[in-house]
C-alpha cells in the first residue's frame, strides 16, 4: 500500500466520532488539519479508513432521523423540522427525496395513429390514477 501523508490509524475510530455527531466527512478536514482532498484520497486507498468512513456515514444518517423523530414527538422545542428534512434529502438522497422515478418505455411510433396516441394516452392517465390511488392510503397511514 502506499504510503499515505498524515493519516493515522486512530483516524478511523475519530472519524466515527465525528460523524456520530452529525458532522460531514469533509469537516473531518479541519479536526485532523489536512485538506478534504487528502482525506478523500486516505479512504481511496486505505480499507479500514473507507470502512470508518462508511460506518460514520451510518452513524450520521442515524444521528438526523433520531433528531427528525424526535422533533416530530415534541421532545425538541423549537427546531427547525424543515431544514433537517432538507438535510436529509441532501446527504442522503438514496432513502431521502421528493423525486419519484418513473421508467416506462413508450413507442413513439404511434404518433402517427391519432387512435392509437389517445389510447396510449388514456393508458398512461388511468395508469397514474391507479399509483395516485395506491398513494393515497399510505398518506393517510403516516
Amino acid at each position: 500500500m502506499a504510503e499515505l501523508i498524515g493519516y493515522e490509524e486512530m483516524y478511523d475510530d475519530m472519524l466515527i466520532e465525528h460523524m456520530k455527531a452529525g458532522y460531514s466527512f469533509s469537516s473531518f478536514a479541519k479536526v485532523v488539519g489536512y485538506p478534504v482532498d487528502e482525506i478523500r484520497e486516505w479512504a481511496k486507498v486505505n480499507p479500514s479508513f473507507a470502512q470508518a468512513r462508511e460506518v460514520g456515514t451510518a452513524e450520521r444518517r442515524y444521528f438526523f432521523e433520531t433528531k427528525l423523530i424526535q422533533i416530530c414527538e415534541g421532545k425538541i422545542r423549537g427546531a427547525n423540522a424543515m431544514l433537517l428534512m432538507f438535510t436529509l434529502k441532501n446527504c442522503f438522497p438514496d432513502e431521502w427525496r421528493d423525486v419519484i422515478e418513473h421508467n416506462e418505455n413508450i413507442n413513439l411510433s404511434v404518433i402517427n395513429e391519432p387512435e392509437k396516441l389517445l389510447k396510449l394516452c388514456m393508458d398512461a392517465k388511468k395508469w397514474k390514477e391507479e399509483q395516485d390511488a395506491k398513494r393515497l392510503p399510505e398518506a393517510i397511514d403516516a
